[in-house]
């Protein structure tokens, strides 16, 4: 024997929730680790620059930048990307604590469009895996040796693309100088 469904109208009771947005804080944000360093680079049209040297963020029309951050856009200030002859070695799959010298060989700077995609070849274009389930970003299990403006040689790992309380494109990494050979 069926039984016919019934339904109930339940009231809704989010509207009368109190507002708790206010309440919502991450807290303060966690420390940076040793030559840790913070980019805030949200913005959808301004580039962030930093110099490697100084560790300090500069704008991209002085000359003393060493790369520029737009989002996930990470640029060299070489090649196709700047005047400055900045250039960079990746090494994938080693630990940023083991790079203790900079390569002998493997350096590139940013190139022009090869491929016909319309999107310039940048050395840092692999610094990050996207997720496609929850899209995302994280950073790739690479290591970067970047020659500064200056020809000095700084390892470089990314550690996030957001920050603590979540906010994309607030990129932290760290960086060291790296004595010569």
């Amino acid at each position: 024997m069926s039984r016919p469904l019934t339904f109930a109208l339940l009231p809704i009771v989010s509207a009368c929730a109190p507002d708790l947005s206010g309440e919502l804080d991450p807290g303060p944000p966690p420390s940076l680790p040793p030559g840790g360093v913070l980019i805030d680079a949200t913005s959808e049209t301004d580039e962030v620059g930093f110099d490697l040297d100084a560790g300090v963020v500069v704008d991209t029309t002085e000359p003393a930048w060493d790369l520029s951050f737009l989002r996930y856009n990470v640029r060299l200030n070489g090649g196709v990307s700047g005047d400055g002859n900045v250039e960079a070695a990746v090494l994938a799959g080693v630990a940023y604590e083991d790079v203790v010298e900079a390569p002998e060989t493997g350096f590139a700077t940013d190139a022009p469009d090869a491929d016909g995609d319309g999107i310039d070849e940048l050395v840092f274009a692999g610094w990050y895996d996207y997720d496609l389930v929850d899209h995302t970003l994280s950073p790739a299990d690479v290591v970067y040796v970047v020659r500064s403006t200056e020809a000095a040689d700084h390892k470089l790992s990314f550690l996030s693309y957001y920050d603590h309380a979540g906010t994309p494109a607030m990129i932290t990494f760290v960086t060291a100088l790296l004595e010569g050979p």
